[in-house]
C-alpha cells in the first residue's frame, strides 16, 4: 500500500504530545472549605484519568484515522507495454516474361548443359522465385506494419492493398507467376509500377510510406507519364521508393519450339541509371541484385533502414482505500461523543 499524500502522515507526530498533554490535564473539581463530609464518597478521585481515558482515546484514534484517510491510502496495479508506429509498405513486383529467366550463378560454369542440369535438379530457380521467397521472408519480419503488393508488366495490377493480414498477403503472393497478367507480361511499365504503388498508399495515415520496386527490365511501355514524372509525384506524396534491379550479366531463358524446350543465353537489360534516379528523387536507395541470394540480403538492409522507434509505456492503475479509514474515523468520533455524554460524562 502507498499514500498519495504521504507527508500528511507527519501530522501523527503532532498528535502524540497533544495526547500526552490531554491525559495529564486535571479534571474539573468543586472547591470546598472542608473535606470531612466527602470522605469515602469519592473513592475514584485518586485516579481521575480513568473517567476520561476512553473518550480521549477514541477522539485521538478518530483523528489518527482521519489523517490516514486524508493521506489517501491506495494499492496500485502496474502495467507496462510497448508500441511502435507502423509503416505502410507496398511491393511493386515485375512479373514480365523476363522474370522467368535464370541468372548465371558464379559457382557454375557458363555452360548450357551444366545450367540445364541445375534447373532440372531444382538447384536453380527463376528470378521471380527468388524474389517471391525474399519478399515472403520480409513480410514475416514486419509484423506490425501494413504491407501490400502490386504486380506489373505492361500495366500494373493491385494484388493486395496494404494490410495487417499478412497470412492473406502471403497466400496471394504464392499465386503470382509470370503468367498472372496474361499478354500484359510482354512489356515493362515502370511508370505503372510507381503509380500503382502510390495509388495504394494515397489514403495511408502511416508516418512513413514506402514502395519497394523490383524489376529486371527497362521501361519499354508507352505511357503519357514517364517514370521520372511518376517518381516526382511520389516525392510530393512523401513516399520513399527503394528500387531493386534484378539480373546478372548472363542469364538463361527456357524457350519452347514446337513442343521442345531450348535453353538460350541472354543479357540483363534493366536501366540502372533510371532506377538510381527514381530512388534518389524520393529519398530511397538503389540496389543491384546480380545473384539470386543477394535479393534476401538487400531486403534485410531495407528492413534495417526502416526500423521504427519502439515506444515504452508504463502506468499504474490505483485503487483508493481511504473510505474505510474515513468511516472508521467517524465511527470513533461518534463513540467518543456518546461516551462523553453518557457513561463518562464529566460533571463539574
Amino acid at each position: 500500500m502507498t499514500f498519495q499524500y504521504p507527508w500528511l502522515l507527519l501530522l501523527l507526530l503532532v498528535l502524540i504530545p497533544l495526547f500526552w498533554r490531554q491525559l495529564h490535564i486535571k479534571p474539573p473539581a468543586v472547591k470546598v472549605s472542608s473535606l470531612p463530609h466527602f470522605t469515602g464518597k469519592t473513592g475514584s478521585d485518586h485516579r481521575p484519568f480513568s473517567r476520561f481515558l476512553i473518550p480521549i482515546f477514541f477522539e485521538f484514534l478518530a483523528l489518527s484515522l482521519m489523517i490516514f484517510a486524508l493521506a489517501r491510502p491506495r494499492t496500485g496495479e502496474e502495467n507496462s507495454y510497448s508500441y511502435k508506429d507502423s509503416v505502410d509498405i507496398v511491393f511493386s513486383l515485375d512479373i514480365s516474361g523476363s522474370m522467368s529467366s535464370y541468372d548465371q550463378p558464379e559457382d557454375l560454369a557458363v555452360n548450357r548443359r551444366v545450367i540445364a542440369e541445375a534447373i532440372n535438379n531444382k538447384e536453380l530457380h527463376p528470378r521471380l522465385h527468388y524474389a517471391k521467397k525474399s519478399i515472403a521472408d520480409f513480410i514475416d519480419k514486419r509484423k506490425s506494419d501494413r504491407l501490400g503488393l502490386v504486380v506489373f508488366g505492361a500495366e500494373a495490377y493491385s494484388v493486395c492493398p496494404p494490410t495487417n493480414d499478412h497470412e492473406y498477403l502471403q497466400n496471394r503472393l504464392k499465386e503470382i507467376s509470370t503468367e498472372y497478367l496474361g499478354d500484359y507480361n510482354r512489356q515493362t511499365n515502370i511508370t505503372a509500377a510507381i503509380s500503382g504503388g502510390l495509388a495504394r498508399l494515397r489514403k495511408s495515415k502511416a508516418p512513413k510510406k514506402i514502395i519497394i520496386l523490383v524489376t529486371d527490365g527497362s521501361h519499354t511501355a508507352n505511357s503519357n507519364l514517364t517514370p521520372r514524372m511518376a517518381a516526382k509525384a511520389a516525392a510530393k506524396s512523401d513516399a520513399v521508393i527503394y528500387t531493386i534491379g534484378v539480373g546478372n550479366e548472363v542469364a538463361w531463358n527456357v524457350e519452347n519450339f514446337f513442343g521442345s524446350s531450348r535453353l538460350n543465353a541472354s543479357n540483363s537489360d534493366f536501366d540502372e541509371e533510371l532506377l538510381k534516379e527514381i530512388a534518389e528523387k524520393t529519398g530511397g536507395l538503389y540496389f543491384s541484385v546480380r545473384e539470386a541470394e543477394q535479393m534476401k540480403d538487400v531486403l534485410k538492409k531495407i528492413d534495417a533502414l526502416e526500423k521504427v522507434e519502439l515506444k515504452h509505456f508504463h502506468n499504474i492503475n490505483y485503487a483508493e482505500h481511504f473510505m474505510p479509514f474515513l468511516w472508521a474515523s467517524l465511527s470513533c468520533l461518534l463513540i467518543a461523543t456518546l461516551l462523553s455524554h453518557s457513561i463518562f460524562m464529566r460533571y463539574p
